[in-house]
């Protein structure tokens, strides 16, 4: 089955996460940072996440329902 990317970097006192889908009403984003800022202590200001970038990852399965993708 293929899987969703994800890649986390520091740069410019910044942790910056990218996602390889898009959010549509799941709040992934939301999710990513709470997990960050519990797990590593971090404010919400220092923390930047990047969705759907396929320069920086090369895969990503999106959102899809119960059915599973195509």
């Amino acid at each position: 089955m293929p899987g969703e990317s994800a890649k986390i970097s520091v740069r410019d006192s910044k942790v910056h996460v990218w996602l390889g889908g898009n959010q549509h009403g799941q709040r992934h984003d939301d999710i990513i940072v709470n997990i960050l800022r519990e797990e590593l202590g971090l404010s919400s200001e220092e923390i930047v996440v990047h969705k759907g970038d396929t320069d920086e990852l090369g895969e990503g399965v999106g959102t899809w329902g119960a059915a599973g993708p195509p």
